[in-house]
């Protein structure tokens, strides 16, 4: 038991490795979410970033099979998601190939 103490606790040395792990990742991951802004909008990042949910969910169905409680609500709220995906991508992709977006009559007259 002495000795699975010991092991448990971690010298400064390596607690200052763990540490330093620890900043290199979250420094390094938000200079790629800024250079990632130059070429992409911020729009667009921030709906990667509220897909993460999603993203755990699909994870869940394909490793832990916990698809048996999701019912049509689930559904309906994971296609209005994937049609915004859907939608800005192709906005995006027009923009970028110098397409007009614009729709023929108004939604509403001024």
């Amino acid at each position: 038991m002495a000795k699975a103490a010991k092991t448990a606790i971690k010298t400064k040395d390596q607690k200052s490795a763990a540490e330093a792990k620890n900043w290199t990742s979250t420094v390094l991951s938000f200079l790629l979410q800024l250079n990632a802004l130059k070429k992409i909008s911020a729009f667009t990042s921030n709906l990667t970033y509220n897909l993460e949910p999603v993203y755990g969910i699909i994870l869940a169905f394909v490793i832990f099979h916990e698809n048996k409680y999701l019912t049509s609500a689930f559904y309906a709220g994971l296609s209005l998601i994937l049609s915004a995906v859907i939608l800005q991508t192709l906005r995006v992709y027009a923009k970028r190939k110098g397409y007009r977006l614009q729709s023929r009559k108004p939604f509403f007259k001024a």
